[in-house]
C-alpha cells in the first residue's frame, strides 16, 4: 500500500453502492477485488482475518479463516461468539473504534497473533468433519436418535 498501514484486502462482491462508496473514500491501502471462487491463497498469506456483519450465523468463512490459523477478529452477533469466543477477537456491532483497536492490537503483537491463530486451528480440529456431519444427518433423517 501507499499509506504507509497495513494493506486490507477485501474478497468478495456484495453491495454495489456500499462498493461505490468504498471506492471514493478507501485509501491507498484498501484493496477491493471482487468475488473469488477460492480464497485459500489469501487466508494463507493474511495476517488476520477481520468480519464485521450486523448479523452472522455459525459463518464458513470464519471456520474457514480459524482452520487456516488465522486470528479472528469479529463482530459479537449470531453464532459468532461461540465460534471465535475465547480463541479471537470480538467486539459489539457497530462498534468501528473497538473493531481496530482490536485489529490494531494483534497487528501490533506477533506473538499474540500467532497464538489466537494456533487456538483458532485447534478449535477447529475439533470440529466434525465433513463425512462426520453427513453421517449423522444421514442417521436422524433414517430416525435414529442422533440430532446434527
Amino acid at each position: 500500500g501507499g499509506g504507509g498501514g497495513s494493506p486490507f484486502v477485501v474478497v468478495g462482491g456484495g453491495d454495489d453502492d456500499l462498493r461505490r462508496r468504498l471506492v471514493s473514500t478507501a485509501g491507498p491501502d484498501v484493496h477491493l477485488l471482487g468475488p473469488s471462487d477460492s480464497v485459500v491463497g489469501w487466508l494463507l498469506a493474511a495476517d488476520l482475518f477481520l468480519l464485521t456483519s450486523e448479523w452472522e450465523a455459525r459463518a464458513l468463512v470464519v471456520q474457514e479463516a480459524m482452520a487456516a490459523g488465522l486470528p479472528v477478529v469479529a463482530t459479537r452477533t449470531g453464532g459468532l461468539p461461540g465460534l471465535v469466543e475465547g480463541v479471537g477477537a470480538l467486539a459489539p456491532v457497530g462498534d468501528v473504534d473497538a473493531l481496530a483497536a482490536r485489529v490494531r492490537d494483534l497487528l501490533r503483537d506477533t506473538q499474540a497473533r500467532r497464538e489466537a491463530g494456533e487456538r483458532g486451528r485447534e478449535r477447529a480440529r475439533t470440529w466434525p468433519s465433513t463425512h462426520e456431519r453427513a453421517a449423522r444427518w444421514h442417521t436422524w433423517y433414517e430416525g435414529g436418535p442422533d440430532v446434527p
